[in-house]
Formats: C-alpha cells, structure tokens, sequence
C-alpha cells in the first residue's frame, strides 16, 4: 500500500506504478503462502517429541507443492489474459464488420430511393423547364410585337409625313400633366380626335377643346395635319371650354388674318404680319395658367427647373464597407482609451503643476518686502518676484526638507534639471528715426527679441571665473550636484540640440531657439540639505554678477520625470519672458509621454490592431474609392468628383491619417525606456548634465490630436451611410445644395470677420490683453459670436468704440449674414423636398434588405439553375 501511494503521487512515474503493484501483489501471495505452511507444521498440544521427524521431512515436499500450485495459477492467469485478449481482437473485427454492412445498406437504400424518384424528378425538371421556355417566349413575342406596333415606317428617300400627335391633358384639381399618343391619317380631324381623348380620359366632348402649344384653338372641321405650322410641335392641349366670353388677343387675330389682303384694303394700309412686336410673341409660349404663375414667382420657377435624376446612391452603398468603417472606428476608439486612459495624464500633469506653481512662504519676512509669501507663478510681475521663486520655489520641490513633501516623494526626477537664459545685445544702436532723440538724453536701445544676428552669444566672463571656481573634483564633488553646463558660456542652437536633444519653445511674445546659458543641478541627491544650501549660495552669487539682467528675455527652467505607477515621462518647461518693457510674462509646457510604445503584452496588442488599421486604410483607398469612382463614372460624371465630394475627402483624410499615425508611433521605438533614463541621468564631467524629452512629448501628444482627427472622419464617413433612410437622404441631399451658396456668403463673411480682428486688435490690443495679438483677438470675437461676450474691458477704455463695435457686430453679423445661412439652409430644403422628396416610398422588406447585403454572385449561386441556350426549343 505504501508503494501504491508513493507512484499514484507521481504520474511521472504511471508506467511503473503497474509492474510495482504486481511485484508487490506476487511477494505477499508468497509469503501468506508460506505463513500457512508454518502454521500447518506447527505440532499440536499434546503431541509428543517423535513426530518431529515427519514434520521435518514433510517441510520441503509442503513447499515444492506450493511452488506448483502457484506455477499452476500464473499459468492459468496468462491463458486467461490470452483468451480474453483474443475475443476482444475479434469483437473489434465484427465491429468493423457489421460498421462496413451497415454502410453498405445505407447505400443501397439510398440509391433505391434515388431510382424510385428519379422518374419523378424528371418530371418535374421537365415541366418547370417547359414553364420557363413559354415564358421566355412570350416575352419575346411581346417585346417583338410591341417593337413592331410602336415602330415607325422610315421616312428616307421622302419627304416627312406626319403621322403621331401628342395629346396633353390636366385634370382639375391636379398638377400632373398626362401624355397620350395618337396615331393619324390624312382623313383624321379634330373633332374625331378629341372624341377620342374624352372618351380615353371618360370626359364629355362638347366641354372641351384642343388647342395647339401656340394657344390656338381648333376648329373641329379642319383636319389634324392642317393645325400645325411648318416646324411647330405636334402636340395639342385638351382643356375645359371657358364659359364666358373674353376679347381675342393680338396673337390670335393675328392667327386668323387672311393669306392674302382683301381687293377693297388700302395699299397703303397697316399689315398686322409686319408688326414686329406680334411677330416676337408668336414665338412665345403661354397658356391660361401663365398670368396665374406670375403672381407665384416661386413656383413658376421651380417648374422650369428640369428633371432631377432618380438618386442611385443605395447601390454605393454595401454591407461590406459599413463593417470596414466599423472596425476601423472600434479599433481607433479601443487603442486611444488603453493607451490614454481617462484622467492619468491630466493628474499627472497637475502634479508637477502644484509643486512648482503655487504661492510658497517667506521664511524671513524682512520690513522691505512687500509681501510674506512668493507669488504664484502666474502672478510674477517684477525680477524680484523672479528671485524668489528661484530661490525658494523650486529648490523646496527638488529638495524639500521634508522629504516626502517633494517631488521626488512620487516620481523619479531624471537627472538633471537646466535654468537657461536668452538676452540680446547692448550694442546702443537704435533706429535712425529716433536715434538723436536717444542720444540727446542719454539713453540705450536694447533688441526687441533674443533671435537670429539679435541675439548676444558673448561669454559673460565674470559668471564663467566663477563658475571656474567651483569644485569640480569628483573627491569634492562626488555626486556631480552641478552638471557639465557653464552658465556664462554661451552654448548654440546646434549645439544644445545635439547634446542636449533642447528644440526651439513658442512663448506668447516670441519664438525662442535652443541657445542660451545654461545651468543644471542633479535632481536625485543624497544630501538634499547640502545640495539646496550649493544652489542657493549660486543664484546669490549669479544675482550679484547680474546674470539675469537688462537685456535678459527668457528665463526657462526645464527638467524630466518619470512615475513609476503611470509608467509615464513627463517634459516640463516653464518659461518667463521678459520684454523691453520689463513686465514679465510666464508660461508653461507640461506633457506627459511614453519614450516607447511596444514594451508591454498590451502595448504590442495595440501595435498589431494598428497593422490592421493599415490594411483597413489600404482597402479603403483601393476598393472603396474604385467603387466610387465608377459609380461618378456610371452616370457620366468624371471620376475625380469623387475626391471633391464629402465621401472622396472623408476617406482621403482617414488613408493619410493612418499612415501618418503608424509611422510616427514607429519613431517611438528606437530606445527602451530603461536606456532612456539611463542615459539622461548621465554625471561624467564632459556628458553629463540636463538632457530634454520636448521632442519626443511633442509628437507623443500630436499622434493623439491626429487620432481624434481621425474618428471625426470615420464618423461623418459612417453618417454617410445613414442615406438608407429617406429622410436622412434628403436632410443630406438638402445640406449638399445648399453648400454651393454658403461658398458665396462665406466669401462674404470671412472678409467682415478679418476686418473686425484687425479693429479690436488695433483698438484695444494696446490696453486689455485678450486682444494684444491678432490670434487673442481672433478667439474673442468666436467667444463674442457664440453669446459669450467680454465686453466689460472695452467699454472701460473706450465706450464710445466699444457701442458701436457691438452695434455694428450686430447689425451685420448676427442679423444679417448668420439669418442668411438659416434661410439658405431652409431653401435648400424646401427644394430637395419638392424636387427629390415625392410620395412616401414602400418601406424595405427582409428581401429588399437580403438583396442589398448579400452579393450578387451569392444570389445567383443560390437560384434554381436557369436553362442554356442549347435547351431552349
């Protein structure tokens, strides 16, 4: 038993677990065995000492009979195993056997049941062929006779003989004007014609009669061919005799004047047949209903606009490309949430934000300081307020005395973190036109703005003795607190990109290049008290040698985390701008990233549904645009339409989008981002130093604007497809006509618009801020146009501007052009509507929706066989 638990605890050892057993089971049958033969030898009580003799040359005769009999018994085991081993081979053989009988009968009935029917189906195969040729033929004997009866005898070789009148009929009440074709002969007149009509139409003759397009009135004796003039349409108008009696016109007097004048007439008489102005209005078409459509300009005009097509637009649209579209939206929709998860960048940001940001205390409060605590950052307004935030601001979040207070306490601070500065020249040349006046009191003209041949790249020597001075010594400085970086070495543009990987900032005032003077302390420290104690006593001494002067304006501080929860790299750069006038201004740039996208399960998941958002990308352009561009094609359009419709530019927008996304994210994959931390927290005397991810956060956070990009595109391309319905069809159809006069108002509007940024700009720009540059200017006057107004600082400088700004606005803008956008919008429909709209058509049914989803060919795959032409009789 105890073998039998060890091997069932291995099933590794299953194989042996069986002959183990058996050994077993064999040992003890022996030795049971041979306890009975003992005990049978055992003398009995009473028994006396001679027997011994027997019992001891009995022994081995007791055992070899034992060893028989189990000899016997393995034998008989075998033979058993054997024989049941042989009856299992052969009921596995009659298994097989009877499986092969039954196979067999099921396909002689099978086949029996084939030859029973087969006469029937013949049958049948028979009659529905006989069924279909009858209807083939009849329907081409009704298209030949119909052929034949409508045909007309050619006319060549002879003169045109006139043998089909149109006969026009509107019914009262109703708008809907009915055709009716008659054959006629020399001996057919108007009488007999227009009995013919009334009794088609079941109206009385003797209320009615025929005039031709000219408004002439026929009498009933003439014949038919003779009411015509050479050239005029034969085609007459059936209307109601008019009970009451009117003058003749002009035209018509002039359409009954004799041939020839009258003997008794004057010579020198007037001939109506030379009056020009009678002339010109027989030409003109008119009937008894044009003094009516006169007076409803509308109307008269809609009904000489012509014939708008039938829409075939359900037929570009298929199943397959709504699920293409589909996928491609959930795939886009899906990898934006996993890859940006609502809210982490957002608290993620702010965390850098409300450690550098906010008002901090004063520790000392002396009686010259105007206030106890250091401004926000926001609210800095002088070079003091400056200071103190260097000073006290950001060495408490680098290097806190508290240390679960800082930074630090929440993200990994790599490396280094960089103070760089910008200033222009003191070169005292002003411009000539006020040049003398500068002189004349003594003053210094400074560059307006740090960039190109503007900008100073002198060393600031007295900054770089200093910084000289310092121990540099790894023995005296073996955390390399300081990094590489001379603040009073002037570095390049091309050279802090090449070593720093520092891209040029847009300020609010400027645009800023990567040159300047830099300083930069390591972030991660030990000591932190030592190392806030180092920075401080080097902003004291860089005040003193006026490294932030006059003719500073930009001040940054930039530097790089990483969160280990988020698993993110965030990219700050704060910025304060100082210009000639001395105000400072600040702005910050805080993103958050990932240096590579490809390192987890998931994020390699991701990558892959980008590959099939690529092969979506690439069917759309192939397909869906050949379809396109031969349904534009089909009804004699030219196929680049398509390309200049919603639909053509909607799936131009999605391929490049795409591409464009793939290929950037693949820049995301050159380093890990383990080798991206190592290498910016580099501390060697010529390598270290700060190291900025700007870059890279830039084009991490503008794949994501290009995402949402993207799904506004497929959703308005999804919206296209809505045009199954009717009604979203002509509410469709409606915005499309009516954007060809929105293209002329927007003409109109964007030059009103451009001129009220430029008034603002020029007239408030100089007092309220919103309106200091053209682009604050521009979004003001969205917010005006939207309702939501900031008028209250322009009627404090300047309420007289102010009034008739909004006065003006109004009456020209909002009153004007935006109501005719409203009513371009509703003509459009009412057009559409009239034109396009019609009766309500039958809704679709599960057919009409299995022929619009299913192809063609799978249709015709699975109709009955139709016969070839060599079956038809």
């Amino acid at each position: 038993q105890a073998s039998g638990f060890k091997l069932a605890k291995h099933p590794r050892l299953s194989h042996c677990s069986t002959q183990g057993l058996w050994g077993s089971f064999t040992l003890r049958a022996m030795t049971t065995l041979a306890t009975q033969g003992n005990d049978a030898m055992v003398p009995a009580d009473g028994e006396g000492e001679g027997e011994e003799e027997d019992v001891g040359g009995g022994k081995p005769k007791e055992e070899a009979k034992l060893k028989k009999e189990y000899r016997e018994k393995i034998e008989e085991k075998h033979q058993a195993d054997d024989y049941s081993n042989r009856l299992q081979r052969k009921l596995q053989r009659l298994n097989e056997s009877l499986a092969e009988l039954s196979e067999a009968a099921d396909s002689q009935r099978r086949t029996l049941e084939l030859e029973k029917n087969k006469e029937k189906d013949e049958q049948t195969s028979l009659k529905r062929e006989r069924d279909t040729k009858a209807r083939n033929q009849e329907e081409r004997i009704r298209k030949t006779l119909s052929d034949v009866l409508y045909q007309k005898p050619s006319n060549k070789g002879r003169n045109f003989e006139l043998d089909t009148v149109r006969v026009t009929f509107v019914q009262a009440g109703k708008s809907v004007l009915y055709p009716l074709a008659f054959r006629i002969d020399d001996a057919t007149t108007i009488s007999t014609l227009r009995n013919n009509a009334c009794k088609y139409w079941n109206l009385i003759p003797s209320e009615y009669i025929l005039k031709t397009m000219a408004n002439n009135k026929c009498s009933d004796e003439i014949r038919v061919k003779e009411c015509f003039k050479q050239g005029e349409l034969a085609q007459l108008r059936l209307e109601q005799k008019s009970q009451r009696a009117e003058e003749p016109k002009e035209e018509e007097l002039k359409a009954i004047m004799p041939k020839q004048p009258s003997p008794g007439a004057k010579r020198g008489g007037r001939d109506m047949r030379m009056h020009a102005e009678a002339v010109d209005k027989m030409g003109v078409y008119s009937d008894g209903n044009f003094s009516k459509l006169k007076a409803m300009g509308g109307i008269y005009f809609l009904l000489k606009l012509p014939d708008v097509k039938a829409s075939e637009h359900v037929q570009k649209i298929k199943l397959r490309d709504i699920v293409a579209f589909t996928v491609l939206a959930l795939i886009v929709f899906i990898n934006y949430e996993t890859r940006r998860p609502p809210g982490h960048d957002f608290w993620h940001r702010e965390g850098i934000v409300d450690s550098l940001l906010p008002p901090f205390p004063k520790p000392d409060v002396s009686d010259q300081s105007y206030s106890s605590m250091v401004p926000h950052f926001s609210e800095l307004k002088t070079k003091e307020d400056v200071w103190d935030w260097l000073n006290l601001t950001v060495p408490n979040a680098f290097w806190p005395v508290d240390a679960r207070d800082g930074l630090a306490s929440y993200n990994l601070l790599v490396g280094y973190m960089a103070i760089r500065t910008q200033r222009v020249r003191a070169s005292g040349k002003c411009d000539r036109v006020n040049e003398k006046v500068v002189a004349k009191l003594g003053g210094i003209c400074h560059d307006l703005e740090a960039s190109g041949d503007d900008q100073d790249t002198a060393n600031i020597q007295p900054v770089v003795n200093y910084w000289n001075s310092l121990p540099q010594d790894v023995q005296e400085d073996p955390d390399r607190f300081r990094g590489a970086a001379n603040p009073g070495l002037f570095a390049s543009p091309e050279e802090n990109h090449k070593r720093r990987n520092i891209v040029t900032l847009r300020g609010a005032i400027a645009r800023y290049d990567a040159g300047g003077y830099s300083l930069n302390y390591r972030m991660e420290i030990s000591n932190k008290t030592t190392a806030r104690d180092k920075y401080r006593k080097d902003l004291q001494n860089l005040r003193n040698l006026n490294w932030l002067g006059v003719t500073t304006r930009l001040l940054v501080l930039s530097f790089s985390s990483y969160n280990f929860d988020y698993d993110m790299m965030v990219s700050s750069d704060l910025m304060i701008e100082v210009p000639p006038a001395g105000m400072i201004h600040t702005n910050y740039i805080i993103r958050p990233f990932k240096p590579r996208m490809d390192e987890t399960r998931q994020e390699l998941d991701q990558t892959y549904a980008d590959y099939v958002c690529i092969l979506i990308a690439g069917y759309i352009f192939f397909f869906v645009g050949y379809t396109e561009r031969r349904h534009k094609m089909k009804y004699h359009k030219a196929g680049i339409r398509y390309y200049l419709s919603l639909n053509g530019i909607c799936d131009l927008a999605i391929v490049i989008i795409v591409v464009v996304n793939v290929f950037l994210r693949w820049q995301f994959k050159s380093k890990k981002t383990g080798d991206s931390l190592e290498e910016a927290s580099k501390t060697s005397a010529t390598d270290g130093g700060f190291k900025s991810f700007a870059e890279q956060a830039f084009w991490y956070t503008e794949v994501f604007c290009l995402d949402g990009v993207l799904m506004v595109f497929i959703l308005l391309r999804m919206l296209s497809f809505v045009r199954l319905n009717r009604k979203i069809y002509l509410m469709w159809h409606a915005l499309g006509k009516a954007t060809i006069s929105f293209a002329f108002f927007i003409g109109i509007l964007a030059p009103l618009l451009c001129g009220f940024v430029v008034f603002l700009h020029s007239r408030f720009g100089p007092y309220v801020e919103d309106y200091a540059l053209l682009s604050s200017a521009s979004l003001q006057l969205y917010k005006i146009m939207t309702g939501n107004p900031s008028t209250g600082n322009l009627l404090a400088y300047d309420r007289v501007w102010a009034l008739s700004f909004v006065l003006a606005f109004y009456l020209v803008i909002t009153f004007g052009l935006l109501n005719v956008f409203t009513t371009i919008v509703v003509d459009a429909y009412y057009l559409v509507q009239i034109t396009a709209g019609g009766p309500p058509l039958k809704a679709w049914g599960w057919e009409r929706y299995v022929q619009w989803a299913v192809p063609s060919l799978v249709i015709s795959l699975c109709q009955p066989r139709s016969k070839g032409p060599q079956e038809v009789i």
